[in-house]
């Protein structure tokens, strides 16, 4: 019976790979995808009149809500643990 060669291991993440697993990354992607489907009336402010206008605008800023809140922990856990090292 031949012998079948074993493939190498797996390599381990570059940091943009892992950042774009995480969840933050889904964050911000989706908070770009939200960002693109808000709709801008001829003088170029927000539709804010129209349901769907403010449907799309409720959540994107909830999206943005909860990137903050990431970012709050990420800062907070960053210089919490600064001089740790």
């Amino acid at each position: 019976m031949p012998l079948r060669a074993s493939s190498a291991p797996a390599r381990p993440l570059t940091e943009l790979e892992d950042f774009r697993r995480s969840n933050d990354f889904l964050l911000l992607e989706n908070a770009v995808m939200l960002s693109s489907k808000l709709m801008k009336r001829s003088d170029n402010k927000y539709d804010l009149d129209s349901s769907e206008g403010q449907r799309i605008c409720k959540r994107f800023l909830s999206q943005i809500e909860k990137l903050c809140g990431v970012s709050y922990f990420l800062f907070k856990f960053y210089f919490a643990n600064k001089g740790k090292t």
